[in-house]
């Protein structure tokens, strides 16, 4: 499988970013993951090349590929259990739905959202919104986290979403989780399946 989202990590030093690739943004862009920044464009981060399902490419910058220094990366690719997507929110109180969809059955069983890590990608100051079954097992789901901030969990109505069956609805024009803007995210989830573990299409 080809990983559509990854972050590398110096780990010999102090102070240094988290730095994300997602797929949506493209080799010439990343994100960072400790921060509120848009997708910046560098050919030092991915060498302007896409990674395959054998390599991740990584340019000269020191953030991911120093000369003798040592890094950590998590790389996800797609699976029956993980999506990587990208959509544009419309700014409304009735929200953007964001179909889940698992590898499985040529991509087309949904997929129930159990953790989602979301980011607006194409205006600056805006958080990695991070949801979970855990912690908000009833939607609305309001108790988000900041990967950036060192901060508990915010339990603001003005950014809540349900997880869904087959998706994820958004409910505001919250400008972190459904302006006109471009968002990306990474997804943990389950298939649908049935107690006798055959699988269901989408509710």
């Amino acid at each position: 499988m080809i990983p559509e989202f990854f972050i590398v990590k110096r780990l010999d030093t102090s102070g240094t970013d988290w730095i994300v690739y997602h797929s949506a943004l493209g080799a010439t862009k990343n994100l960072v993951l400790n921060n509120t920044g848009i997708g910046s464009t560098s050919a030092t981060r991915w060498n302007n090349t896409e990674p395959t399902s054998t390599l991740i490419s990584l340019g000269t910058t020191t953030a991911v590929n120093g000369s003798g220094s040592t890094y950590i990366c998590y790389a996800f690719a797609p699976s029956a259990f993980c999506m990587v997507t990208s959509w544009l929110g419309n700014n409304n109180s009735n929200g953007t739905f964001v179909p889940t969809l698992s590898t499985l059955s040529d991509g087309t069983l949904p997929m129930e959202p159990q953790w989602a890590l979301i980011k607006q990608s194409s205006s600056s100051g805006q958080n990695w919104y991070m949801y979970d079954r855990v912690r908000d097992p009833i939607n609305p789901m309001t108790r988000d986290l900041r990967a950036n901030a060192a901060t508990a969990e915010s339990g603001d109505s003005s950014d809540s979403i349900d997880f869904l069956t087959s998706g994820i609805k958004f409910y505001s024009n919250h400008s972190g989780t459904n302006a006109a803007q471009t968002y990306v995210a990474l997804i943990f989830g389950q298939p649908i399946i049935s107690k006798d573990k055959t699988l269901l299409a989408g509710r």
